[in-house]
């Protein structure tokens, strides 16, 4: 299982081999996921991942 830290960014591969980026934003208390997309910088909608590493 894995375990994830506010402010840190992670980056996770896709089956496809296209990569993207979750940070996550907390306060008080709550972190709220943010999927993100390297090459343009835009949120995204997470789609299945094979592999993720922090970044």
């Amino acid at each position: 299982m894995a375990s994830f830290t506010e402010g840190n960014k992670y980056q996770f591969a896709l089956p496809d081999g296209q990569v993207i980026v979750l940070l996550f934003k907390g306060f008080e208390g709550y972190m709220e996921p943010v999927w993100i997309d390297p090459a343009s910088g835009q949120k995204v909608q997470l789609p299945p991942f094979s592999s993720y590493k922090k970044v």
